[in-house]
C-alpha cells in the first residue's frame, strides 16, 4: 500500500503543478480542525488543506472513475457541498474578514495508474446548496436539542422521487430510437 501511496503523490503533484495549483498539500496546514459557537451551538469540521485564509483543499480518492462528466454526481452524492459550506460556516465566524472570498478546491484522484486527477472547484451556486443543506441541520439540530425529541423516519410509506437525470437520459433514448424506425421506415420505401 506505501509504494502505491507513494506513486499516486508523484503523479498528484505533478497534475497539480499542471494545472497552477502548486499550493495544494504543499503549503500550509494539514487536517485543520475548526470549531466555532454558533448561537447556543458548537460546529466542529476538518480541513483537509488549509493554504491561507481563503483557499482550502481536500483530496478525494476512488476506486470508480472520476471524468469530468462524472464528477458532479459523485461530488454530490458525496456531500461535497456540505462540506464547503459547513466548513465556510465555522471559517466565517472565526475569520469573519475573509468572508465571501474562500475557494473551495477539491481534488479527485482515480487510485489506479495513471492515478488521474479532477480537479474541481465549487462555484456559488454549489455553495448556495450546501448552505441552504447545512441551515436546514443546524436548525433540526437546535430544535431536536431544545425539545429533547429526535424524529425518525416518517411512520408511513413513502414513494421516493425518480432521478430526474435518468429520466432524461431514458425519454433521449425512447426519442433517438424512435427517429431510427422513422429513417429506417424511409429507407424502405415505407
Amino acid at each position: 500500500h506505501y509504494d502505491r501511496a507513494q506513486e499516486m503523490a508523484k503523479a498528484a503533484r505533478v497534475q497539480l503543478d499542471a494545472i497552477g495549483w502548486t499550493d495544494a498539500f504543499r503549503e500550509g496546514n494539514g487536517e485543520t480542525v475548526v470549531i466555532a459557537k454558533d448561537g447556543d451551538t458548537y460546529l466542529r469540521s476538518m480541513v483537509d488543506w488549509h493554504v491561507s485564509p481563503t483557499i482550502n483543499y481536500d483530496l478525494k480518492t476512488s476506486g470508480g472513475s472520476l471524468a469530468p462528466h462524472m464528477i458532479g454526481r459523485k461530488a454530490e452524492a458525496d456531500g461535497w457541498h456540505l462540506q464547503a459550506a459547513m466548513q465556510e460556516r465555522i471559517l466565517d465566524i472565526l475569520d469573519p474578514d475573509s468572508a465571501g472570498r474562500r475557494k473551495w478546491r477539491f481534488v479527485g484522484q482515480e487510485n489506479w495508474a495513471p492515478w488521474a486527477i479532477v480537479a474541481v472547484e465549487l462555484d456559488e451556486h454549489w455553495l448556495t446548496m450546501g448552505r441552504k443543506a447545512i441551515e436546514m441541520a443546524v436548525g433540526i439540530w437546535r430544535e431536536c436539542m431544545s425539545s429533547g425529541r429526535w424524529p425518525a423516519y416518517p411512520p408511513f410509506p413513502v414513494t421516493p422521487e425518480f432521478p430526474g437525470y435518468k429520466e432524461a437520459a431514458w425519454l433521449g433514448r425512447e426519442i433517438a430510437h424512435e427517429d431510427r424506425r422513422i429513417a429506417a421506415d424511409h429507407l424502405m420505401g415505407g
